[in-house]
């Protein structure tokens, strides 16, 4: 009786078996839409089953996971029919050691792969291939020679190569037009700037760019007070008829009960080789050398300089040769000014320390920061309002905080209170041409309504 109940047991058993087989060999050999088929498709070129080619023998499988596998001309039989019946391939940049790469990873031969990168030349800069980049390749089935190659470089730039007549390659450039027309936007200081702007549905990046417009006049942590003014004329860009980003601010005003009132006006100079900036009023350049304070975003000054502070963690008096911002671990820190990275390394109690050379025998100081940014190391250039670390608490330190210090010829100098220079003025030919476009935007300022409070 036992036998008999171990043989059914292994009869039901090896029924199982076979099922599980069966379904198996289903999925695997049999069935196009599965879950497993789709993932073993998934890679950097991809794509679903051509129409039945006569020439076609069984389905080909796609990229391994990661990257373009070695089986990508299978891949690419393996793809979506368009209208002239060409194979499409599609893949991106991302695990490609260049163009050429990438492209002899789609089983082109290597003097067709070698037309395609010709073809680009003066079209494409190869220096400037990013990972996200996305590329595609429409082949003929039967020869599998390339019929066009098409490459993304962004929203509105992408680069083709298609075949001419007589077999050759021929490279162009498709660019998207954008539609550019003049936003005017004004409001009042509720809380920050950026969150005033996010109100009246403005960008955040177009409060940045003001941050930034006017960080050399004004204290963005001390200056701003409820109900203080903001005008902006811009450039509100548009693609087939619907919003796509901003171009240029044109014109700004900031009015403010403390910071006073502050106005910008973009200005290109004649000459070839002229590039555009921002002016006052006075035809005087907006840009100095310096911005007020190397962090945008700070909760307060927690130390000033001082000749005899009590320090916290040594408990002693203490000269303060500089001024410490508290501000959340990993703000960014910024160069206050153009220069050229003295030292990257920890210093003691100054903990993880950057110390920027200026012109002007100048040198700033940031202490105590969680880590550099990087390529940031010593000998390095750096450009003003680049970020070269990250606030921290390294070192002597009770608490995140950035200390800013500055030595001017060897001697510490209240970095708050230190004299920036104005912006230069425009040469005195264009000083005329100036006033007339200024004059002209700031009408544009003057007729903007903001609403009562």
């Amino acid at each position: 009786m036992r036998a008999r109940s171990r043989v059914g047991g292994t009869l039901r058993l090896a029924a199982v078996f076979l099922l599980l087989v069966g379904i198996n060999v289903y999925v695997f050999f049999f069935r196009d839409n599965t879950s497993i088929k789709s993932a073993m498709r998934a890679g950097s070129i991809h794509g679903k089953k051509l129409a039945k080619a006569a020439e076609a023998k069984g389905e080909a499988k796609g990229a391994a996971k990661g990257g373009v596998s070695e089986k990508a001309a299978a891949a690419a039989a393996d793809t979506p029919a368009v209208d002239d019946g060409s194979l499409v391939v599609r893949g991106r940049m991302k695990g490609h050691n260049g163009l050429f790469a990438a492209l002899a990873a789609t089983k082109l031969d290597s003097k067709e792969v070698a037309a395609v990168v010709k073809a680009l030349r003066g079209k494409l800069d190869m220096r400037a291939l990013k990972p996200h980049h996305t590329f595609e390749s429409r082949l003929d089935p039967a020869t599998h020679k390339l019929r066009r190659f098409s490459y993304r470089v962004s929203k509105l730039l992408s680069v083709v190569v298609e075949r001419r007549a007589d077999g050759t390659l021929v490279g162009r450039r498709l660019e998207q037009k954008l539609d550019t027309r003049l936003m005017r936007v004004a409001g009042r200081i509720s809380g920050s700037l950026t969150a005033s702007l996010a109100k009246i549905g403005v960008s955040g990046a177009v409060a940045a760019r003001l941050l930034h417009l006017f960080g050399w006049d004004i204290d963005w942590y001390h200056d701003p007070r409820p109900g203080d003014v903001f005008k902006v004329v811009i450039e509100r860009q548009f693609l087939k008829g619907k919003p796509f980003g901003y171009g240029r601010i044109l014109a700004a005003e900031y009015s403010g009960k403390v910071a006073g009132r502050h106005r910008a006006f973009y200005y290109k100079p004649r000459g070839k080789n002229a590039k555009g900036d921002y002016y006052n009023e006075r035809a005087r350049l907006i840009r100095r050398q310096f911005i007020k304070t190397p962090l945008y975003h700070y909760r307060r000054i927690s130390s000033r300089f001082h000749h005899r502070r009590f320090h916290p963690v040594l408990k002693r008096r203490k000269r303060h040769n500089g001024v410490d911002f508290a501000a959340p671990p990993g703000t960014p820190v910024v160069a206050a000014a153009d220069g050229v990275v003295l030292s990257a390394a920890r210093a003691g109690g100054a903990g993880r320390a950057v110390l920027l050379q200026h012109k002007g025998k100048i040198v700033t100081q940031y202490f105590h920061l969680l880590r550099f940014a990087r390529g940031i190391r010593a000998g390095r250039k750096v450009r003003q309002r680049q970020v070269i670390g990250y606030v921290g608490s390294t070192g002597l330190a009770t608490g995140p905080h950035l200390h800013y210090g500055m030595k001017i010829r060897g001697r510490y100098v209240n970095p708050l209170r230190m004299h920036i220079p104005q912006g230069r003025m425009l040469p005195l030919p264009e000083r005329a041409r100036f006033r007339r476009v200024a004059h002209k935007l700031a009408r544009e300022l003057s007729g903007i309504t903001v609403a009562s409070r």
